[in-house]
């Protein structure tokens, strides 16, 4: 995911559905002299994550608890967004995501349905660069006095970049 975001020193991101905030705290590491505005709306996660920017000591992140479509419109302008849980926002955070020129989106998805979203959106004429790479992770289970390897989900990440105000003029 970070890789495909591309960050800079100077980068703002948006990270919605943060979850505990691994990519928030990743990001913040990168971007020191930009921001980081991680939005997640499960309590429990939310507070996770606020643990996680205090032990690292990140005074570049802005946690933000609500729903993703509530709070974007209250954020600074994103040269970054990275959509990592959504529920049924991910059409319209994409279609609000487009509107942003140049800023790098990237979406990660573990069901058919975002996975069906995700491509046809960033593949759309609304973005350009589009890719998508899928990664799978294996983990070792002991199974009698042998050890096998037991496939968990594969997570496909897309991204692409938004052609918003680029067509203008």
């Amino acid at each position: 995911v970070l890789a495909k975001l591309g960050l800079s020193e100077d980068s703002v991101l948006w990270d919605i559905g943060a979850g505990t905030g691994s990519i928030s705290v990743a990001a913040a590491m990168i971007c020191r002299e930009g921001e980081v505005h991680a939005v997640e709306i499960n309590d429990e996660a939310h507070a996770l994550e606020a643990e996680n920017v205090k032990k690292f000591r990140l005074f570049n992140v802005t946690l933000h608890k609500g729903s993703a479509l509530e709070t974007i419109g209250k954020l600074p302008r994103p040269t970054h967004i990275f959509v990592g849980g959504s529920g049924n926002e991910l059409p319209e955070l994409l279609a609000r995501a487009a509107e942003f020129a140049g800023a790098r989106v990237v979406v990660s998805a573990v069901t058919l349905k975002t996975f069906r979203t995700a491509s046809e959106l960033l593949g759309g004429d609304k973005f350009a660069d589009f890719d998508a790479v899928q990664i799978n992770v294996s983990k070792m289970k002991k199974l009698g006095e042998s050890e096998v390897m037991t496939a968990q989900n594969p997570v496909a990440i897309f991204s692409a970049t938004a052609r918003g105000a680029l067509r203008e003029g």
